[in-house]
């Protein structure tokens, strides 16, 4: 039972650590937030253009 709680103990100071991320991780993130604000406010525009417009 000792082995199962340092096993676990071990496990969760791994999780909790993590692992530091990588410059071009952070951008990927960055450009895919802003490629998904840009398709939200020209979808918006493109539904406001043509549905709503009627």
């Amino acid at each position: 039972m000792a082995d199962r709680d340092q096993l676990h103990d071990a496990h969760a100071v791994e999780i909790e650590q993590g692992e530091p991320w990588e410059p071009w991780e952070t951008r990927l993130v960055l450009w895919s937030l802003a490629i998904g604000v840009v398709v939200l406010v020209i979808g918006g525009w493109i539904v406001h253009a043509t549905i709503l417009s009627h």
